[in-house]
């Protein structure tokens, strides 16, 4: 794929719109399924790249590409299994909305001897996915801080959860949809990781 100016205005005018803003892009991939847009993206200041799925992180990471948030949940062994490989490739986190998927994904990180970054998905009344309440994300989030060789912070932020309809990290004093209690219970987003050899 063959870049043009018309793709440097827009990541240009991406960061011109983001540089005031107490906040840091992770572009979502999935428009333009494309390492080298990604890679501009990256070089224009986001802090990383987001997909859909963990086999467009996949094509992501083969491409050289790092940082990579899998937006929705990559659930059964074959999901896992990549996203345990790419671990250990790359920095990845995607998203659990159970404890068994949040169990699954420690094990074959373990089993890989990698990391994968976890992140409590919290749904906002879409009913698409994530978990649907406040007491629901603290306890996976207090089962996934508990897994084997966690690391809670898999964002550099403090009490963060994601939220739909677009990605978004939600931090500290957050105001809606859970208020204070999400995070004065402590905070649903953990890191599922195994020290490299």
């Amino acid at each position: 794929m063959k870049t043009g100016p018309q793709d440097a205005a827009t990541i240009a005018e991406m960061k011109r719109r983001m540089d005031p803003l107490p906040a840091n892009l992770r572009p979502h991939a999935k428009i333009h399924k494309s390492p080298m847009l990604g890679r501009m993206q990256l070089d224009a200041g986001a802090v990383g790249l987001t997909t859909a799925t963990v086999w467009e992180a996949s094509a992501m990471i083969d491409a050289g590409l790092s940082r990579l948030l899998i937006a929705n949940q990559a659930v059964g062994p074959h999901k896992a299994a990549e996203l345990a490989r790419l671990g250990g490739l790359a920095e990845v986190i995607v998203a659990v909305e159970s404890a068994a998927n949040a169990e699954e994904i420690s094990a074959a990180a373990r089993d890989a001897g990698t990391e994968v970054g976890a992140l409590v998905e919290f749904d906002v009344g879409l009913h698409r996915s994530g978990v649907r309440t406040v007491p629901e994300a603290v306890d996976l989030g207090g089962l996934v801080e508990k897994l084997p060789d966690v690391n809670p912070d898999p964002l550099g932020l403090p009490d963060a959860v994601m939220i739909r309809p677009s990605v978004v990290a939600v931090f500290d004093a957050i105001a809606q949809p859970c208020g204070k209690l999400l995070c004065e219970s402590g905070p649903p987003m953990s890191s599922i990781r195994r020290a490299k050899a």
